[in-house]
Formats: structure tokens, sequence, C-alpha cells
């Protein structure tokens, strides 16, 4: 059977999948992308999406031809009886298959899907469901070739000058944060999750244009510097911390770009180029916080890092004994998903549209935010053995009124 290496600046994301949802919308039949989707594995047998996933999780396997219509009815299948988003992510997320790089599931109104994160980042997953919502298959061939290693390595040696004695001074631990973040959180005990299977979950929120010009005007009154992005981050993790959701205090884990250390050519390339770095802060302090991220991307050490983990992945796969862990929220933002204002909307007022990533450990939350007009959807993505899905959607409706949650 015919495969081919994966490139090793996606295998470490191995496990880990996109999920999204485009509701509202005039969505082709069932049979129509089954019989695009035969054409598209037909023109581009080697592309990643087209095929399988080899067991080890290291390769690309195509499909025969004459498997290629039972692979595309595999791949595509109807959606659940259901109008609401939010049930359209979580039947994505719950039937993930770890063999298919892609998972679509198909309404009159709306479609999911499931894509693993070794293809391509969100961004680009944000592409693929657009592309599918229109049967435009010659969209989704463009996602390859995309960025590989060699463009980060060659990158790190342009940056030393830059960016070398900071790298240094990181991993040396010279420049780590103290951080004082008052009580420490409950620990989650392991025995909560380790003898039942994984239930990762999804939560849907929206932040109308209202409570969101009420959060900047609360940004702007504080006259210190405070992105949007590092608001939501703090009125996120307090929201949980609200609802006694164990989340840790001393910080969260965030997506570092790495195009901006890339020529410009390369630039625009589809590709995993973000790697999430631990930032140190006092969560409840959102100037802090910050300045925290501003630093994390003045030491440029997301570079070094990405090159460091895409190298390990090469070596054999552990698994670590579970420990007794406060939660770790990792959260992530996006001013606005490419490929949304092409979608056939028959509703726009009333579109839903977005996605997270998932899996996430049972010691993590993940949290996204993206802006969709004037308001902006929350996502969140965690395993319900350890968190509850109804204290999350409280703790996201808490985020309305951001002024009394920062008070």
């Amino acid at each position: 059977m015919t495969s081919r290496r994966m490139n090793l600046l996606d295998r470490p994301w191995h496990g880990h999948f996109h999920a999204a949802v485009a509701s509202t919308i005039a969505a082709p039949t069932l049979e129509q992308l089954r019989d695009s989707f035969v054409e598209f594995i037909t023109a581009y047998p080697d592309h990643a999406i087209a095929g399988r996933v080899s067991p080890d999780q290291r390769r690309w396997v195509q499909v025969a031809p004459a498997e290629r219509r039972a692979h595309a009815e595999r791949v595509f299948q109807a959606g659940p009886e259901s109008n609401e988003a939010e049930d359209w992510l979580n039947h994505a997320i719950s039937n993930v298959d770890q063999e298919l790089p892609l998972s679509v599931y198909v309404g009159a109104e709306a479609i999911s899907i499931s894509l693993t994160h070794m293809t391509t980042d969100g961004a680009s997953c944000s592409l693929v469901i657009s592309a599918l919502a229109r049967n435009d298959f010659a969209a989704i061939s463009s996602l390859e070739p995309h960025a590989d290693l060699s463009m980060l390595i060659k990158a790190a040696f342009r940056s030393v000058r830059e960016y070398g004695s900071r790298w240094w001074a990181t991993f040396r631990g010279k420049d780590n944060l103290a951080i004082s973040a008052g009580t420490a959180a409950e620990l989650v005990d392991p025995a909560g999750w380790v003898n039942s299977a994984p239930q990762p979950t999804a939560v849907m929120h929206r932040l109308e244009p209202a409570a969101m010009a009420r959060a900047n005007a609360w940004r702007k009154a504080t006259g210190q510097e405070i992105s949007l992005t590092s608001l939501l981050t703090s009125a996120v993790w307090r929201a949980l911390a609200a609802e006694s959701i164990p989340v840790a205090p001393g910080g969260f884990t965030g997506l570092f770009d790495l195009r901006r250390f890339l020529p410009k050519q390369q630039q625009v390339l589809p590709g995993n180029l973000a790697k999430a770095i631990h930032v140190a802060t006092d969560m409840r302090d959102p100037a802090g916080l910050h300045a925290a991220v501003q630093a994390t991307v003045a030491t440029g050490r997301a570079l070094p890092a990405a090159i460091i983990g895409a190298v390990s992945s090469l070596l054999p796969r552990r698994a670590s004994a579970p420990t007794a862990k406060a939660l770790e929220l990792t959260f992530s933002s996006m001013p606005a998903l490419p490929g949304r204002d092409s979608l056939p909307w028959t509703d726009p007022d009333n579109a839903r549209y977005g996605g997270l990533g998932f899996p996430t450990s049972a010691t993590g939350i993940s949290a996204f935010s993206v802006r969709i007009g004037q308001a902006t959807e929350m996502y969140a993505s965690f395993d319900a053995r350890t968190v509850s899905p109804a204290a999350v959607k409280r703790a996201f409706a808490r985020l309305d009124d951001i002024e009394s949650l920062m008070s």
C-alpha cells in the first residue's frame, strides 16, 4: 500500500484534532460531497486529507482505487438530528476516528468536521469547512505543499543574532518569572479518570455586540495596556474559578505564531506554524498577563521550542503515569476566521461558525475566541470526566458581564 512519511513539523500533533461547525448555511447534499471527494482522491491520491493515517500515526496512506467510494462513504456521513450548533460540534468530537484525517457530518443547513491537527493549523481548518460547505475541493488541494521543519531550522539560524542570548537565558531558566498567585487551586485526583474512557466535550457561547462593547469600555477605562485577548484570557480564568473549576492560577498555555520568523513568501503557506508555550503569570491580573505574553513574544522562544518538539517526535512515545494536578488553561484567539465570508449563509444574523482543538488532557481545559461580525464566539474543550459541562456553561455565561467579573 502506497504511503509517505509525515512532515516532522506535523508529527508532534498526533492524537490532536480540530473540530469546526457552520450552521444556517445551504449545505451541499451528502451524495454531492461524496461524489466530489471521490474525484478529489482520484486527482490528488497523495494528499493528506484524501487518505488514511497509519496505525503508528507517522505516515499518510493512500486509498486504493477500488476502495475510494467506500472511503468517501466512511468520511462523509449524515449529521445529528439537531438544530443546535453545539450539538453538531460535539457530534464531530465524539465520533472522531484516529485513522481518518477528515470526518464530515452533513445536514440541510449545517456541516461539522473533525480534522487531524497533523494536516494543518486551525486557520486552514476554517478554510476546509468553508470549502466543503461550497463543495469546492479545489480549495482543499491548495493546502499542500505546506510549511516544513527545514524552513524553521533556516529561520532559527537567521534569528540567532537577534534572539540567541534570550534563548540561552530561557533554556537555562534565568528569565523564568516567580508568580505569587495566592492560594493554589485544588488538585484533580487521577482516580476520577484513569479507569474510564475519555469524554472530550465542547461548549459554545456567544458574546453579543453589547457585551463586547462593555468589555472594551472596561479595558480602556483601566488606563493600562491590556489587549482584548489578554482581557478575555483573564476573564475566562476568573469565570471558571468562580464556578469552582480548579484551574491553575499561576499561568496558562498560549499559541505563539511562528510565521513572523519566515520570509514573506513562506508566511502564506498553510501548516502547523504555531507553538504552544506556557506563560507564567497571575491569571487574575489582565495587565500583568498582557505584559507576560509580550515578554514571551520578545524572547522568540517559540521558534527553538517548535524545532525541539519536532525533532523529539522521532523518539519512542512513552506514556507517563497520571498525577494529581490543577487544570491547566489553554487560551487562543483569532480576530476572524478565513473562509467565513464565502460560506453560503441562509440566515447571517443567526449564523454560528467556528471551532476548537481537542482533546485536552483530563487535567486541561482549552478555550478559544473568534470575532463574528461585532459579536464574539467563545468555545471550550475539556474532558467531562474531570470538568462538568454545566459548570463551563455557567462560567461562560458570566462573560456577559465582564465588568462585574473583573471587579
